[in-house]
């Protein structure tokens, strides 16, 4: 215990440079910094609907929360089991483990051509997140609780990186920057929600309860995966004859019987009213 005590300050001041020093040089950094409001070029392709922008913010802001959450309760389950078996000083090397995961999994996604849509990369990770929880749950050994914390760090990393690179390819470059500001927001919204979630749950049940909670994290990034597939495998706005729903809330079956409607009752179609046209 005394070893921690005297540790305890000089880690604290290491995290807090580390944090700072990075945050320094990310805002000197100009070169990656997005441009005032849509240029020309882009608004000429044709930005995606107000409302479906403002779908995808959200439900990646959920993303947020839910990573946020996670983090926090982890620290919280972990910290319980190494109590628990009187080893308080596992608790860094079980969080470590999913730190080095997240960037292992990080590294090897940056250096892959992904063909598999982002919907799936999503759900994907967070079917690895809840497997690893579940293995926690299950298997009460150190050794299986440091693979089980790998696996789940690396769902992290990909999820962390395609947050991020689906609020860069659909959001207009005029509200980059208050997305990806949102983002870090509500991911440090989610760790101080997690004080009074995962620690209510670990009081309660012990370190198998915080594990738990891993599991359902998962489950939720799973179904938010789905909800992603249907705000960005849409057409663009322009194709879309004004369509003023939001993507997850409509039926597929819709739109076509909508559009075939409209052609109708705006006259024949262009091949048949050519041919009539052309005939004497």
């Amino acid at each position: 215990m005394a070893y921690g005590r005297i540790l305890r300050m000089p880690g604290a001041a290491v995290a807090g440079v580390l944090v700072g020093s990075a945050t320094v040089l990310l805002a000197v950094q100009r070169r990656t910094t997005p441009t005032v409001g849509a240029p020309a070029a882009v608004a000429a392709r044709g930005l995606p609907a107000a409302r479906r922008i403002r779908a995808l913010v959200l439900t990646l802001g959920l993303v947020n929360v839910l990573l946020g959450l996670l983090f926090g309760t982890t620290q919280l389950a972990v910290t319980a089991l190494a109590r628990a078996d009187d080893a308080v000083a596992l608790a860094g090397v079980y969080y470590l483990t999913m730190s080095v995961g997240s960037l292992i999994a990080s590294a090897a996604y940056g250096l892959i051509t992904w063909r598999t849509p982002a919907w799936r990369r999503l759900a994907g990770a967070g079917a690895l997140i809840a497997a690893g929880g579940l293995a926690m749950t299950l298997l009460d050994h150190p050794a299986a609780v440091v693979a089980a914390l790998f696996v789940v760090g690396l769902g992290v990393g990909p999820v962390i990186i395609l947050t991020g690179t689906l609020i860069e390819r659909h959001v207009g470059t005029g509200l980059l920057t208050q997305s990806f500001a949102l983002m870090g927001a509500l991911s440090a919204a989610g760790i101080a929600l997690s004080g009074l979630v995962g620690g209510a749950t670990v009081e309660a049940h012990g370190h198998a309860g915080g594990f738990l909670l891993i599991v359902g994290y998962g489950i939720a990034l799973c179904l938010v995966g789905l909800a992603v597939r249907g705000l960005v495998n849409r057409p663009p706005p322009d194709t879309m004859r004004g369509e003023g729903h939001w993507p997850c809330l409509v039926p597929r079956f819709w739109h076509p019987v909508r559009m075939r409607i409209a052609g109708t009752a705006s006259g024949p179609p262009p091949r048949r009213a050519a041919a009539r046209s052309a005939s004497p």
